[in-house]
């Protein structure tokens, strides 16, 4: 069942980005642009209904990761099934737009130059303008606001227990947002993987590739200044996709910890 919701997120952010290119477009000004947002919405509220009627019968508990705390629904209770619909799209939709936002900040010199990187101003529209502290900030801010918001809903529900003080609640809302940036893991290994095996290999002139290769180096920038060549060889992508996993590897359970021992 998780890789059933996993796809179905996936379909649910083809629907949201073709409506978004479709906005965009002058050439897609067609009535069936109109069918992508209400078919979205058909989605995410028809699996509910999916989700407890074939969970409950295979015993299935939902799982809502949010980082540094995971909230567990259970598929038998048919009014927790929407509330885990809804809410397992919008990460699956705010992971996507933070590696937006986190490639917009990478590439913030070459964003008008690439032609492939012109789909995340698209995606990204307003948002694309904002200084890039701020757009690095913002998945951060937004979970743990509304992690501090949803809380009552989430005690009454019985998926997490009362805090102890408003202090102890807006401290588990930061933990909680630093918890959006475990999500860019994927997205950083993937891109220094591939820039990685595109300097020893040659992998062809592809233009995604190319757009890979050219985000990573613009991320490699930052420790441009250390020693990392030994002759014609480049240790930085090595260097990059080592640090990155540890980082990400040892931030999870950090974050877990910190979370548990809250109040401080």
């Amino acid at each position: 069942m998780n890789l059933v919701n996993f796809i179905l997120n996936l379909v649910g952010l083809v629907l949201w980005v073709a409506s978004r290119l479709a906005g965009a477009s002058a050439s897609l000004r067609h009535p069936a642009r109109w069918l992508l947002l209400p078919g979205l919405a058909v989605l995410v509220g028809a699996r509910a209904w999916m989700y407890w009627q074939v969970g409950q019968a295979v015993h299935w508990i939902a799982p809502l990761d949010l980082g540094a705390v995971r909230l567990d629904f259970n598929s038998a209770a048919f009014e927790r099934m929407p509330i885990f619909s809804v809410a397992s799209f919008g990460l699956f939709l705010g992971a996507f737009y933070l590696w937006l936002l986190l490639l917009s900040i990478i590439n913030e010199d070459a964003q008008d130059s690439n032609p492939r990187l012109r789909f995340i101003a698209i995606q990204l529209g307003w948002l694309r303008r904002l200084p890039a502290v701020f757009r690095l900030i913002l998945p951060a801010t937004l979970l743990g606001l509304a992690w501090v918001g949803c809380h009552p809903a989430l005690v009454d529900g019985g998926l997490v227990a009362a805090p102890r003080s408003t202090v102890h609640l807006w401290q588990q809302g930061a933990v909680v947002g630093l918890g959006a940036f475990l999500v860019g893991k994927y997205l950083l290994l993937g891109l220094l993987g591939l820039h990685l095996l595109n300097t020893y290999v040659y992998l062809g002139n592809r233009p995604l590739l190319a757009s890979a290769s050219l985000t990573a180096r613009n991320l490699l920038g930052l420790v441009r200044w250390l020693p990392l060549r030994l002759g014609r060889v480049d240790l930085a992508p090595a260097i990059g996709v080592a640090a990155v996993w540890f980082m990400f590897d040892r931030g999870k359970p950090a974050l877990v910890r910190l979370f548990f021992r809250l109040p401080l």
